[in-house]
């Protein structure tokens, strides 16, 4: 029984890479495909250290009180897509996240409840509108990150100087 929990866990954790594989696809003009779910294992460890110090970090914002626990999550938040997208680690990804995110807290927590409650309407629909309502908050969660990111592709160009030289 524990070593079935564990088992599950592991490949809930690696269709759960594959899925957001194919999301980032969706937004970029591309297909998913169900390849696509098994791609990440070799990410897994990285995944996993990452997610435990994201809840770790959360919990211990939310032991504090419980708005910077929320407010911690939100800017963390997308750290699973830089593991999946760019294949960093635990550290980089969290901290790419932190840097996206900035000045953005109000927005992604309105459109967490806007998400959340998308959700709870699937659920209340016999549970059957989760299979629409989950795959479109995926894309619109997907679609936010590939917004956000193209922040840090600019942050790390070196500016252009006037005359036309780089520094």
């Amino acid at each position: 029984s524990v070593i079935a929990q564990i088992v599950q866990g592991i490949l809930q954790i690696i269709v759960g890479m594959g899925l957001l594989k194919i999301a980032l696809a969706f937004c970029k003009g591309g297909k998913g495909e169900v390849g696509q779910l098994f791609s990440s294992v070799h990410l897994f460890f990285k995944f996993l250290i990452a997610s435990l110090l994201y809840g770790i970090i959360t919990l211990i914002g939310t032991i504090l009180l419980v708005v910077p626990g929320i407010i911690l999550g939100i800017k963390l938040q997308y750290f699973r897509y830089f593991i999946v997208e760019r294949e960093m680690g635990p550290i980089e990804s969290l901290k790419a996240s932190w840097e996206i995110t900035r000045d953005t807290k109000g927005n992604l927590f309105l459109l967490s409840l806007l998400l959340g409650l998308l959700n709870l309407a699937g659920m209340l629909a016999l549970f059957i509108g989760l299979l629409i309502t989950v795959p479109v908050t995926m894309i619109a969660d997907a679609h936010v990150y590939c917004i956000l990111s193209k922040r840090l592709d600019v942050s790390a160009r070196p500016a252009a100087m006037p005359g036309g030289s780089q520094r």
